[in-house]
């Protein structure tokens, strides 16, 4: 469960103070605003225009709610969980882009490998009755946890053991398997279970060129280039490399701290989310304070610390909007 949670209104207080974290100093920053419209939970969301697109996994009035950031109201809801032709059985990641001069919102269902895009405006006018601008099933032998559409057909991520990225044309039919995972200190465990010991989230640049990955249970971050006829890494981070062990043949189990759990890109950063504790068993997500900016190049340019722990971020401009789950539910803000 916590690995589908792919996770803003105080007076802005920055302070800095220097840290032993390995990479430099760091900048604790508090909560300027917040939404708290939530009744369910909130896992993931994307930014359009002066809203937000938030999957609710408890919704019920639909899983997916678009907020009104400046009013601090839902909006609507759509998308019921069920089996039906309008329905969905479990969601991974929310996608909004455009495509050929669209703006287009676009969904995968990760039970029945179902991957729906829907033009963004027409989901305001007609939300009681959406119509699909495409629908249509992957064809891929293997589990997918994520699908993004790019500039020259599909990416997604999954159990692939072959190949860290599926990527796949327009009509998302498979073209190969690219790029590697981390590297295997292991090699008596399958290719898939080290797919799933490497599966994290994903989020692709604004103009669709780049793609930033990064690894749950490892604290790396991995920028590649999806402009050529095969995705190639531009570069990494590394602040922990993969450690894990496999315990009653098939639960990957880490061995060291939580990685990153969160990534965004704007047009000139990149920002990742930053857990680096034991995971808790017992807790329903994995949650992280620590937030990462780099550059497209692949210099640390800063490091915030968050006054909590959040589950998923978003920047845009100069604000980042982070979902955080204690003491209830809620969306706050930062000013970076």
């Amino acid at each position: 469960m916590k690995q589908l949670f792919w996770g803003f209104l105080f007076f802005l207080l920055i302070s800095c103070r220097g840290n032993d974290l390995e990479t430099g100093v760091y900048t604790s920053i508090q909560a300027n605003d917040s939404l708290t419209f939530f009744v369910g939970l909130p896992v993931d969301m994307e930014l359009y225009k002066d809203y937000l697109f938030v999957y609710d996994f408890f919704g019920e009035n639909g899983l997916i709610s678009v907020v009104d950031s400046f009013r601090d109201s839902t909006l609507f809801s759509f998308l019921n969980t069920g089996g039906g032709p309008d329905e969905v059985v479990s969601l991974s990641n929310l996608d909004v882009f455009s495509n050929q001069g669209r703006n287009l919102f676009g969904i995968f269902d990760v039970n029945t490998k179902r991957y729906r895009s829907y033009a963004t405006d027409s989901i305001f006018t007609n939300q009681a009755n959406l119509n699909p601008v495409l629908d249509k099933n992957v064809n891929v032998s293997y589990s997918i946890n994520e699908l993004y559409k790019t500039n020259r057909g599909y990416v997604a991520t999954g159990f692939f053991p072959d190949g860290k990225f599926a990527i796949m044309n327009d009509s998302l039919e498979l073209i190969y398997y690219g790029a590697e995972y981390r590297p295997q200190e292991n090699q008596n465990f399958s290719k898939v279970l080290h797919a799933q010991a490497n599966i994290g989230k994903s989020q692709l640049s604004p103009d669709r060129k780049c793609l930033a990955n990064v690894i749950f249970h490892a604290g790396v971050v991995e920028f590649y280039n999806l402009e050529t006829d095969t995705i190639v890494k531009k570069w990494e981070f590394v602040k922990d490399e993969l450690d894990y062990t496999v315990k009653n043949g098939r639960n990957i189990h880490n061995k060291g701290v939580e990685g990153f759990i969160s990534v965004d890109v704007t047009e000139q950063n990149v920002f990742a989310l930053y857990a680096g504790e034991v995971s808790d068993p017992d807790a329903i997500a994995t949650y992280g304070k620590y937030v990462y900016q780099f550059d497209l190049d692949g210099n640390l340019i800063h490091i915030y610390e968050l006054d909590r722990k959040v589950l998923d971020i978003r920047i845009e401009g100069n604000n980042l909007k982070a979902i955080a789950h204690s003491p209830e539910p809620i969306v706050v803000s930062y000013e970076l």
